[in-house]
C-alpha cells in the first residue's frame, strides 16, 4: 500500500488574482480564470447546523464564542449565538479537529485542523488537516504555525498564563502507519514544536486536560488511530487507549496504570482534572462484549488510583466509541460533571448520578463543551455550591450557547454548516434543491425566495431521507418525493400531507437483494435515479438493477448480477461471516439521449452498460480498477451516446489522488482525465454541461473544478466558494448547484460565460457575452415588516438580466452599457463614470438604518470578466421625495420610486468600450408561474409611462415654483407623490390595470394639467 499526503497549503485551493496573464502561458484548452472571475457563488442554505468538532469561548467577553466544523471551518459569535460568522475562509482547509482560545489573551486563537479520522471516515468525511493555525486578532487574520504532517488533531491546550505555550494532541494519518502522532509542545507560539509523548506509529493522542488548580499538571490520552483498510469494515471502536500524566507542563510524561482502571483493552478516553481529582470517560474495545465495563472513572489522588464512579449505562459509548467520550468539570464546582453522548448529561454529586440536561428523541449526539470559568455562578442550594452559567455546547446539529447554566439554549437553526452527501433538483420555478444532511435528516430548499432572500420560509425539513442517502423528487408526479432511509428502505413521501409509503423492493431480513454497504456496516446507501427519458421510471441499485414504473409499488429486475467477478476477495459481513457475495451497484447513469441506454458502476470496480433497457449488458470495465475500487459516479454524456464519465474513489486506501475517466466508445477504452486537479483533491462527482459539449464540472474534496475540453485539462472554479468538500453537483436552468460537506447548498448563477468562452473571446480587447433569458420577477414581494437582519437567510439570484462582459485592459474613458427595445428605443443606459452622491443615496435624511440601503455602483472595469445586473426597469422618474419600501432586504433595498418594469419581449444590449460597440440580443421572459397575456403587460406599461410623464412634469413644476417661492410648490410635490404611489399600485401584479386604477390616474393627471395651467 502507498500513501499520498496532500499539502493543503499549496494544493487545496488556487487563489487567482484578477489580472490578465499571457494566453500563451496557459495550456491548450485552458482559459485565464480572470475571464470568468466575475461569476460568484451564493449560499442557498439551509441554516441548520451540522456536526461541531470543537468549541471555545473568551473568558473576558461573555458573548464571544467560537465553534468549528469537520468540513465548514471556524465560526464566531459576539452575541452569544444569535448570529454566527465564518472567520476561517481565508485558510485553504475546511476540516477542524480542535480549537482553543488563550486564557490570558482572548485575542489569540489556536486551531488544529483535521477532524478526528476514524469515526469521521466511517461517516463519510475524510477531514484531512494542515496542521495548526494561529490568529492574534480574534480570528481576523491567520498564519500557519506548523505540524502539517499530523493530518488529524484531537485537542489543543493553551497555558493558562502564557499564550505562547501550547500542547497539541496529534492523531496522525488515519489510513497508514505515521510517526507524526502523539503530543507536541511549543513554548514560542508555534515557531518550533517538540514531540514530548509518543507510543508508536499507529497510536495518536486524542485528549488533553490541565489540572485547573495545579500549575504544570497535565493529563493526556492516547488512542489507536488507524482505520482498517478494505476489505475489512471501518473500525470505529479501537483499542490502544492509555492515560498519561505530566507534572512539568507536558515536557515529560508518565503512564498511569493505577488500581481501578479497566484491565481490558481501553478505547478512546476523555479527561478532566481539578485539584487532584481526575475524571476519565473510557470506551471499550470493539471486541469487548460487556458494555457496562466502560464508562466514567474517577481518581481523587491525581491518577494514582481509580474507581468506576457510576453504573449509569447511558454514559457507556458502546459500539460508537470513536464518536463520543468527553467529560468536563465545572471550573467553579468540581462536583459538577458533564458528559456527552446522544444526550448531554450533568452530575452535581461528583459523577455518581446523572440527569439528562439536553437531548431529543432520536439522539442529538453531543461532542464538545466549553464553560466560562468566570461566568456568574448560579446557586444550587442545600450546600451544593453553584453552577457556572455561561457555556457553549457542540452537537451533531450545531452549536448552542447557554447563559443560565443550561436551562435554555440558543438556536442551531442559524448555522449554514450542513453536511450534504447528494443533491437533486426539480423542474418548478424557482427550482428547489433536495438532499440528505448528515446527522440532521433531509431538506428541501428553494433556489429563490419570494421575499427577497432564502429564509426559513423557503426551506422545509423532513424529506424522509437518512443522512447519507438520497432525496429525489418525482418528475412525473410533483406531489411525490422519493428518499432512502437507513438501510435499503425507499420511501415515497406525499407533498402536503407528508405521509410516507414504504416502497422498498423487499421488506424484512434477508431477501434476494444485496446493497452497497454504508458507513456503518449493516447500513446501506443504494443509489436510485429517475430516467431522464421516461420520468415514470425509477431505477434502484442492488446487485441487480431494479426498475419501477408505478411509483414503487412493483419492482422488476432488468439485469443479471452486475457485480460478478472471479477475483473478488472475501469480505467480513455484518453478521460476522466472510463472503465473496458482498458487492453491489454504487452508481447509475441513465442516458439523456436514449431511453434504453444505462451505465452502471459497482463497488467492486466494474462498469457495465445496456443499450436496450436491460435486455443485454456488456462489460465496460476500466482496466486500472481493482476489485475493491468503488465507482462513486457515472455521468452519461448529453451529446454522445457512446460517451460517459466515471469517478472512482480510493481515499479509504489512503490514496487521495483524483481518479476520473472518460469513454467515447461505450466503454471499450477509457482515458484518465484528471490533469490539473492536484493530489489531495480527490474527485467526488463529475457533471457534463448540457449546453456546451466538452464543458465539465468536478466536485472534489477541496472544491470545484471546470474543464473546457472534455476533461483533458482542469482549472479551479472555486471563485468565492469557501474551501469545502463538494459531494455532489447538479445543473438546473443554467445554474450550477453544489452540495457541500460542511457549508450546505451553494449556487453558481448563470453559466453563460463558461458556455461561450473560447479563444476569440480570450483574445478580444472587449467582449459582451450573450445573456441568458432574464425572467421578469419582482425583487421582493413582502408586504409586512421586513425580517431583521439577524434572521439568517441565503442569497437570492439577481432579480434582472445578468450582463457579462470582458475587458483586456482597464479603459482610459468610461464605458457604457445601453438596452434598447425591439423598436430601437433606448430603455436604460449605464456608465462606468462615478455615480453622483445625490443619485446613489437620493434620500438626504433617511429614516432607516444604513444597512438596509442599496449602494448602486457604476459599471465595473476590471481586467477580465465583469458582471452587471440590469433590474429590467426603465430609469427612475424624478421625485420630490424618496422612500425605502417595506419590501426591504439588508444592503439591497433601492430608494423609491423606481422606473417601470419592461414587458416580456426581445431587447438589444449594446456595450461601448473605447469607441467600439458590441451587441447581443436579450430575451426577457414572463414569470413561468404566470399566464398573463402580452396585452396586459403592454397595458400596464402604457399606464405607468403616463404616470412617469406626469411625475416628470410635476417635478419640473415643483422645481420652478420652489425657485420662485410660489405656494404651488407644495401642491406639485403632493401630486408628484400621489402619482408615484399610483405607479406602485399599477405595478403590484402582472395584470391588466383595473378600471379604478385607470380612473385614479385620469383624475390625478387632469388635476396636474389644471394646476399647470393655473400656475402659468
Amino acid at each position: 500500500m502507498f500513501e499520498i499526503k496532500p499539502n493543503f497549503a499549496k494544493t487545496s485551493i488556487i487563489v487567482f488574482i484578477v489580472a490578465l496573464v499571457a494566453i500563451a502561458s496557459l495550456k491548450a484548452g485552458q482559459f485565464d480564470p480572470a475571464l470568468y472571475a466575475g461569476m460568484q457563488w451564493r449560499l442557498a442554505g439551509p441554516f441548520r447546523g451540522g456536526r461541531v468538532s470543537a468549541v471555545a469561548g473568551v473568558t473576558g467577553e461573555p458573548g464571544t464564542y467560537y465553534m468549528a466544523s469537520p468540513g465548514g471551518g471556524v465560526w464566531k459569535t459576539t452575541d452569544a449565538g444569535e448570529v454566527w460568522q465564518p472567520i476561517f475562509d481565508q485558510v485553504p482547509v475546511a476540516s477542524i479537529g480542535a480549537l482553543a482560545v488563550a486564557p490570558s489573551n482572548g485575542r489569540i486563537i489556536y486551531v488544529g485542523t483535521g477532524d478526528f479520522g476514524i469515526a469521521s471516515t466511517a461517516w463519510g468525511a475524510v477531514n484531512l488537516g494542515d496542521g495548526v493555525w494561529r490568529s492574534d486578532d480574534g480570528g481576523g487574520t491567520w498564519r500557519h504555525i506548523g505540524l502539517s504532517e499530523t493530518a488529524h488533531i484531537g485537542a489543543i491546550l493553551v497555558d493558562p498564563n502564557n499564550p505562547d505555550v501550547a500542547l497539541v494532541a496529534a492523531l496522525g494519518n488515519a489510513y497508514a502507519p505515521d510517526p507524526h502522532r502523539g503530543v507536541y509542545l511549543t513554548r514560542d507560539g508555534g515557531q518550533t514544536w517538540t514531540k514530548t509523548l509518543y507510543k508508536d506509529d499507529t497510536t495518536g493522542a486524542i485528549s488533553l486536560a490541565y489540572d485547573a488548580a495545579l500549575p504544570g499538571v497535565v493529563y493526556a490520552a492516547l488512542w489507536h488511530h488507524q482505520a482498517a483498510l478494505p476489505p475489512a469494515p471501518p473500525d470505529n471502536d479501537q483499542a490502544g487507549g492509555a492515560i498519561y500524566k505530566s507534572t512539568d507542563g507536558g515536557q515529560t510524561w508518565q503512564a498511569l496504570s493505577g488500581p481501578g482502571l479497566p484491565t481490558w483493552p481501553m478505547g478512546r478516553i476523555g479527561l478532566a482534572a481539578d485539584d487532584g481529582r481526575v475524571f476519565a470517560i473510557i470506551s471499550r474495545d470493539q471486541g469487548h462484549t460487556d458494555h457496562l465495563q466502560g464508562g466514567l472513572f474517577r481518581s481523587d489522588d491525581g491518577g494514582a488510583s481509580w474507581r468506576s464512579i457510576t453504573q449509569d449505562p447511558r454514559l457507556e459509548p458502546g459500539g460508537r466509541s470513536g464518536y463520543f467520550d468527553n467529560v468536563w468539570m465545572d471550573p467553579q464546582n468540581r462536583d459538577v460533571v458533564y458528559v456527552v453522548h446522544t444526550s448531554f448529561y450533568r452530575s452535581i454529586d461528583g459523577g455518581e448520578s446523572f440527569e439528562a440536561l439536553k437531548g431529543a428523541p432520536g439522539g442529538d449526539d453531543y461532542h464538545n463543551l466549553w464553560i466560562n470559568p468566570k461566568s456568574p455562578c448560579v446557586p444550587m442550594g442545600s450546600g451544593k455550591g453553584c453552577l457556572s452559567s455561561e457555556m457553549i455546547l457542540g452537537a451533531d446539529q450545531g452549536a448552542s450557547v447557554s447563559l443560565n447554566a443550561g436551562q435554555t439554549w440558543s438556536s442551531w437553526y442559524n448555522q449554514p454548516t450542513g453536511q450534504i452527501y447528494h443533491l437533486s433538483t426539480d423542474s418548478q420555478f424557482p427550482f428547489h434543491i433536495y438532499g440528505p444532511q448528515q446527522d440532521n435528516g433531509s431538506v428541501e430548499v428553494s433556489s429563490r425566495g419570494a421575499f427577497g432572500d432564502i429564509s426559513f420560509l423557503d426551506w422545509r425539513p423532513s424529506m424522509g431521507a437518512y443522512e447519507y442517502g438520497y432525496v429525489v423528487p418525482d418528475p412525473a408526479h410533483p406531489q411525490w418525493i422519493f428518499s432512502s432511509d437507513d438501510g435499503p428502505a425507499i420511501h415515497r413521501r406525499e407533498r402536503g400531507t407528508w405521509l410516507t409509503l414504504d416502497v422498498t423492493p423487499y421488506l424484512g431480513a434477508g431477501g434476494p437483494y444485496r446493497y452497497l454497504m454504508g458507513p456503518w456496516w449493516g447500513s446501506v446507501q443504494p443509489p436510485f435515479v429517475f430516467s431522464p427519458k421516461n420520468s415514470n421510471i425509477l431505477y434502484d441499485g442492488a446487485q441487480f438493477l431494479l426498475e419501477t414504473s408505478d411509483g414503487g409499488l412493483n419492482w422488476r429486475r432488468i439485469s443479471p448480477d452486475l457485480t460478478v467477478r472471479p477475483d473478488l476477495p472475501l469480505r467480513p459481513l455484518p453478521d460476522g461471516k466472510n463472503s465473496r457475495d458482498w458487492a453491489a451497484i454504487s452508481a447509475i447513469g441513465p442516458s439523456p439521449l436514449s431511453a434504453g441506454l444505462i451505465w452502471v458502476g459497482t463497488d467492486d470496480g466494474l462498469v457495465q452498460v445496456t443499450r436496450d433497457g436491460g435486455k443485454n449488458w456488456q462489460q465496460a470495465a476500466i482496466p486500472a480498477l481493482r476489485p475493491l475500487d468503488t465507482i462513486s459516479i457515472i455521468e452519461a454524456s448529453p451529446f454522445n451516446p457512446a460517451a460517459a464519465y466515471a469517478v472512482m474513489d480510493r481515499h479509504e486506501w489512503g490514496d487521495f489522488r483524483p481518479y476520473m475517466y472518460r469513454t467515447d466508445n461505450y466503454g471499450s477504452t477509457w482515458t484518465a482525465i484528471t490533469a490539473g486537479i492536484p493530489d489531495g483533491s480527490f474527485v467526488r462527482v463529475v457533471r457534463a454541461d448540457p449546453k456546451r459539449q466538452g464543458l465539465l464540472y468536478a466536485g472534489t474534496e477541496n472544491g470545484v473544478f471546470v474543464s473546457f475540453n472534455d476533461g483533458e485539462e482542469w482549472q479551479s472554479l472555486q471563485l468565492n466558494l469557501p474551501t469545502t468538500s463538494v459531494r455532489d453537483l447538479a445543473i438546473r436552468d443554467g445554474d450550477l448547484v453544489a452540495a457541500t460537506f460542511g457549508r450546505a447548498f451553494w449556487i453558481l448563477d448563470d453559466l453563460s460565460p463558461l458556455r461561450q468562452l473560447n479563444a476569440q473571446v480570450a483574445a478580444a480587447p472587449a467582449h459582451l457575452f450573450q445573456p441568458a433569458e432574464a425572467v421578469r420577477v419582482r425583487r421582493d414581494t413582502n408586504s409586512d415588516t421586513p425580517m431583521p437582519p439577524e434572521i439568517p437567510a441565503g442569497t437570492n439570484p439577481p432579480a434582472g438580466a445578468i450582463l457579462d462582459y470582458t475587458l483586456r485592459a482597464v479603459p482610459s474613458q468610461p464605458i457604457e452599457l445601453a438596452i434598447f427595445d425591439a423598436k430601437g428605443n433606448l430603455v436604460r443606459q449605464f456608465s462606468s463614470a462615478p455615480i453622483p452622491e445625490n443619485v446613489r443615496r437620493p434620500e438626504k435624511w433617511p429614516t432607516i438604518a444604513d444597512y438596509w440601503m442599496a449602494n448602486p455602483q457604476p459599471l465595473s472595469t476590471h481586467v477580465g470578466m465583469n458582471r452587471f445586473i440590469w433590474d429590467l426597469r426603465y430609469s427612475p422618474p424624478p421625485s420630490v421625495e424618496h422612500s425605502y419600501p417595506m419590501s426591504a432586504i439588508p444592503h439591497e433595498t433601492p430608494a423609491g420610486p423606481e422606473g417601470p418594469l419592461v414587458v416580456p419581449d426581445k431587447y438589444l444590449v449594446k456595450l461601448t468600450v473605447a469607441g467600439q460597440t458590441y451587441t447581443q440580443p436579450l430575451t426577457v421572459g414572463r414569470d413561468p408561474r404566470e399566464t398573463t397575456p402580452a396585452s396586459a403587460f403592454a397595458a400596464q406599461l402604457s399606464l405607468e409611462q403616463k404616470l412617469m410623464a406626469g411625475m416628470r412634469e410635476s417635478y419640473q413644476a415643483y422645481q420652478v415654483a420652489k425657485q420662485h417661492g410660489d405656494d404651488d410648490a407644495d401642491q406639485f410635490a403632493e401630486l408628484n407623490g400621489t402619482l408615484s404611489g399610483l405607479a406602485t399600485d399599477v405595478e403590484g401584479a402582472d395584470a391588466t390595470p383595473t378600471p379604478a386604477m385607470y380612473d385614479a390616474v385620469r383624475r390625478e393627471l387632469e388635476q396636474l394639467t389644471s394646476r399647470l395651467h393655473t400656475s402659468k
